[in-house]
């Protein structure tokens, strides 16, 4: 956990294959898949509770 008032922004890196379809990588899509829906729950999650301003970041490339 943080200390009180810091603050700090979390990014989390999938691949391409988080947002298109490759052939024959069906277990690869869907293990980067679940990145971009971890950092959205983490952001939620951490608002929720007050998360002191941190912000989840999701960057797919």
């Amino acid at each position: 956990m943080c200390r009180k008032g810091f603050r700090a922004d979390r990014e989390h890196i999938a691949s391409q294959a988080a947002l298109v379809a490759l052939d024959k990588h069906v277990a690869y899509s869907a293990s980067k898949a679940g990145i971009p829906g971890l950092t959205k729950v983490l952001a939620f999650e951490w608002w929720r509770v007050g998360g002191d301003g941190q912000r989840h970041l999701a960057r797919c490339g």
